[in-house]
């Protein structure tokens, strides 16, 4: 799974890079946060890299919400 946010030829370069490392590590990808414009882009793209597009998970509040950044993986004490 690799988060598609804002990063249109920056996901087939690192697509590229792992086909490079070891040309049968990956053959599909799910892209998750990923807007519907974007969602087209990315779509059409990846198949030029010889990669099929799985599945993809759009932007959601209640996702990022639920994966929200926590440091050290510690809870505010506000959620405790």
């Amino acid at each position: 799974m690799l988060n598609g946010e804002r990063i249109n030829r920056t996901l087939r370069a690192i697509i590229k890079g792992l086909k490079l490392l070891d040309s049968q590590v990956i053959s599909g990808v799910v892209l998750s946060n990923v807007a519907p414009r974007q969602a087209e882009k990315l779509v059409k793209s990846l198949p030029d890299e010889g990669i099929e597009v799985l599945w993809i998970m759009p932007m959601s509040k209640a996702v990022a919400d639920a994966f929200s950044y926590r440091h050290l993986g510690l809870a505010p004490v506000g959620e405790r």
